[in-house]
Parts: structure tokens; C-alpha cells; sequence
């Protein structure tokens, strides 16, 4: 029996946020600094999402309008900063907290994917990459690359398979899915990043952090659904 294309989102982007789970402990093993890591992985990513999508013929004719160029960079920009803040923020926190609190930043890139209806979702995954790497270049500090095999590892993984594998997955599930079902999706990955920084590293969550957690990740589904406080306030009173 074959399965619905709703069916195949669900699948594709439950995936995705199991693969989103483990990015946490792949930047902190490769122990390069925020800028070296989301320059390597875009490098990596692109690598594999050039290849893909040339051999696949997806690049020609050249897929984006003007007006459709300019909502993927814009997605683009929110999902690098949203990078270099959730990064950065491993050297402060648990990966488990960072995580949940800028998972938020996702929501603006999910929206503005989602208006990229008949774009390939590795056509936009790749113009991530690209912007990342045009946006980054001027802040790698190349001197300070691994100097043995298994930091590049970390790097290439998070390159290969948690960039190109993720967001082909992720950005095709974008297009079969509606919003509120991407929402719920999206909590898998603070949970399995929970989980990996529990087993990994020992680290666990206090109460008052757990409460923290609850409120924003009920901001961002609110955010991803449109909520509206007066509209909840009227909900209320009647």
C-alpha cells in the first residue's frame, strides 16, 4: 500500500528533527569556533547538494524568479543567524536548552520556505548553503582548522548528512505538510537534543529550566500558528 503525500511528510520530517537532534554534539566534538563550523558545514553541505542537484538536472533552467530568489536568501539569512546564535550558545549552556531556546528562530525561515511552493527543496536547501558561504567567508579563521582526522569528520557529517540529507528532507516536508503538523513536528528536535545531552554528557534539566522550556516552545507553536493574543484573550472572556 502506498503511502499519501501527508503520510510521506510526516515520515520526511520526523527524520529531519531526529538528524537535528544530534547536530548539538557534532559542533561541540569538532571543537572549532561558531564561524569555522556553519562556514564548513555550508561548504560540505553545498558540496553534496551542487553534485545532487546538477546530476539531477534541477539547476537549468535556472528555477528562481527575481521575487522567489529574494524570499530563499531571506530564508537564508534567518537560518544562518539562527545558526550562529544556537552555536555560539553551546559554549554557555547545555545543548538541550540552546537548542529549545532558538529553536524559535526557525519559524521565520519555515514561513518563508513554505512560500517557495514550487521550488525543489534541494534548489532551496542549496541556495542556504551558498548565501552561508558568501556570508561567512570573511570571518573563518583557516589557521585554526582540525589538524587530525576525526574534528573533519564531525565537520563533513554535519555537512553531508545533517545539512544536504536534512534539509532535502526537511524542505520537501515543508511542501506536503500544513503548518500546525510541521509545528509539532518541529518539538522531536529539542527532545532528541535533550536526550543526546542527557546520555552524551550527563547534562539534565532543572524545573525552573523545564518551565522555561514549556513557554517557549508554546511561543514558537503560537508563532507557527498564527496565534493572535487578543484573539486568545477574547477566547477567554467568552
Amino acid at each position: 500500500m502506498s503511502l499519501s503525500s501527508k503520510q510521506v511528510g510526516v515520515l520526511e520530517m520526523s527524520s529531519a528533527m531526529l538528524l537535528s537532534g544530534f547536530i548539538g554534539f557534532l559542533v561541540v566534538e569538532s571543537a572549532q569556533s561558531v564561524w569555522n563550523v556553519i562556514f564548513f558545514r555550508c561548504l560540505f553541505g553545498a558540496f553534496g547538494l551542487l553534485s545532487y542537484c546538477a546530476w539531477r538536472g534541477f539547476l537549468s533552467p535556472w528555477p528562481l524568479t527575481a521575487k522567489k530568489t529574494i524570499i530563499t536568501i531571506c530564508a537564508a539569512l534567518a537560518l544562518i543567524f539562527n545558526w550562529l546564535l544556537l552555536f555560539n550558545a553551546y559554549s554557555y549552556v547545555s545543548i538541550s536548552l540552546a537548542t529549545v531556546v532558538y529553536n524559535v528562530f526557525y519559524a521565520i525561515n519555515t514561513l518563508l520556505t513554505k512560500k517557495l511552493v514550487d521550488v525543489r527543496p534541494e534548489v532551496t536547501a542549496l541556495m542556504n548553503t551558498l548565501v552561508g558561504i558568501l556570508v561567512l567567508l570573511p570571518f573563518v579563521n583557516f589557521a585554526a582548522v582540525p589538524q587530525t582526522a576525526l574534528p573533519w569528520g564531525y565537520l563533513i557529517i554535519l555537512g553531508v548528512v545533517h545539512t544536504c540529507l536534512m534539509y532535502i528532507l526537511m524542505y520537501s516536508a515543508y511542501q506536503k505538510l500544513s503548518v500546525p503538523i510541521i509545528a509539532m513536528l518541529a518539538f522531536l528536535y529539542p527532545g532528541i537534543a535533550i536526550l543526546v545531552d542527557l546520555l552524551v554528557y550527563g547534562q539534565s534539566l532543572s524545573l525552573y529550566q523545564w518551565l522555561g522550556i514549556t513557554l517557549i516552545l508554546f511561543s514558537v507553536c503560537g508563532l507557527n500558528l498564527g496565534w493572535k493574543l487578543s484573539c486568545l484573550i477574547k477566547k477567554q472572556i467568552i
